[in-house]
């Protein structure tokens, strides 16, 4: 009953134009890991008797900050916080002052923006593009359209992935596939889609109950069905991504992507996927001029072993420096150790690299996966160095900031 009236309190003062205010204090802990000197931060908070419609806005004080917060509904009795905090150092939890707002007039730019354009998607901030998903699928056009992929751009606008044509046609942007899936006697190849009759993998559709562009972050959800060469919907890819950019240092902008990978096997039977390192997994391939150039440059953790078939093992990590144009950009592929293993990164010096695995998918058993880009442009006279290595990155990806309401 409590909870009734107060979302009927909320809606009643909403309605006459009036602001209702919600103070929390809360506990920001950073853990054991290093962060950069801006830190995407984002926490989902419990207000009982919250409606679920309205419009929020939030400013965090402490330390001397006085930040905007970005606020949405998501679902009753639940608000969904993302923000910038600064200067987290390992093993010191701070405390903030949140103060929530519904009625206002108070409102903020929204940096990044979705456009739905003709068989893709494009998320821009400032105007700028950032990544295009290319989802159109034309049973006439299917070397064009056999799988959406998403294109990636720098920092100032240049497209550094690749579509269709060039070397290898069938990579494109950041892309998932498999050789050899096989479901019972059937074997079906979702990585270079040869062959006549053919397989495909279709975009479906968007959950836009998860989408949320704002000023701090932007997060779809894409769902796509891996379709056999008689039409058969045989796997379903569900890919969430949430794109952030904050500085690494000063004057240092970088986009980072952070990616949950859902496969879920459809029918009765037991599907593997299957094939070798080169042609399977999780990859990016970037542009034409990369390989052209032959100028793709990849650095490894230093647990990593192999080498033979540009295959190497033991990497948490593996990271990509290529020209683009007069500019110079590295690009950190980062695997989960949650993800299954064992794990086989395989880097080629034209440009296509990412981790690979072989493994079943069990009937009615969703299978979850989680990667993340870093991208940043190399400025070799630049003052300011990184805050973090490649090592600290993915501990700080792994183990992200933890806020929660002071006890």
């Amino acid at each position: 009953m409590q909870g009734m009236r107060a979302a009927l309190l909320l809606l009643a003062l909403a309605a006459l134009g009036y602001s209702q205010e919600l103070r929390y204090t809360l506990i920001v802990d950073p853990g054991d890991a290093a962060r950069p000197p801006v830190a995407p931060v984002t926490m989902r908070l419990h207000v009982p008797g919250l409606p679920a419609a309205g419009a929020w806005t939030g400013r965090l004080r402490g330390d001397g900050q006085d930040q905007h917060v970005d606020v949405r509904v998501a679902g009753e009795g639940a608000l969904e916080l993302a923000w910038y905090d600064h200067d987290l150092a390992p093993g010191d939890p701070r405390e903030r002052e949140l103060v929530l707002t519904t009625g206002g007039s108070a409102s903020r730019e929204t940096l990044f923006g979705l456009v739905d354009e003709e068989g893709a998607r494009l998320l821009s901030r400032r105007g700028a593009p950032v990544w295009r998903h290319m989802l159109a699928w034309d049973p006439a056009r299917h070397d064009d359209t056999f799988r959406p992929y998403t294109h990636l751009f720098g920092l100032h606008g240049d497209l550094l992935t690749k579509g269709p044509g060039g070397l290898y046609p069938h990579h494109r942007g950041v892309f998932l596939g498999w050789t050899r899936t096989r479901a019972g006697a059937a074997r079906h190849n979702f990585w270079s889609i040869p062959g006549a009759p053919r397989p495909h993998q279709e975009h479906v559709g968007w959950d836009v109950e998860r989408e949320w562009a704002c000023s701090t972050l932007a997060r779809v959800a894409a769902r796509a069905e891996w379709r056999t060469a008689a039409d058969e919907a045989l796997v379903e890819e569900h890919r969430e991504w949430t794109t952030t950019t904050y500085e690494g240092a000063p004057g240092r902008p970088e986009m980072f992507l952070d990616y949950t990978v859902t496969l879920l096997g459809l029918g009765e039977a037991k599907i593997h996927l299957g094939g070798d390192p080169a042609h399977a997994g999780f990859q990016v391939r970037l542009a034409q001029s990369v390989a052209d150039a032959k100028a793709c440059v990849y650095t490894f953790p230093e647990s990593a072993t192999g080498g033979k078939g540009d295959n190497w093992q033991g990497c948490g990590w593996v990271a990509a420096t290529f020209p683009m144009g007069e500019r110079r950009y590295e690009l950190l592929f980062m695997d989960h150790p949650k993800n299954p293993r064992p794990t086989t990164f395989n880097t080629r010096d034209y440009g296509r690299f990412g981790p690979s695995f072989f493994q079943d998918l069990e009937p009615g058993e969703p299978l979850v996966l989680r990667y993340a880009l870093r991208l940043r442009e190399l400025l070799p006279d630049h003052p300011h160095q990184p805050a973090l290595g490649p090592d600290e990155e993915l501990a700080a990806w792994v183990t992200p900031v933890v806020a929660r309401v002071a006890e």
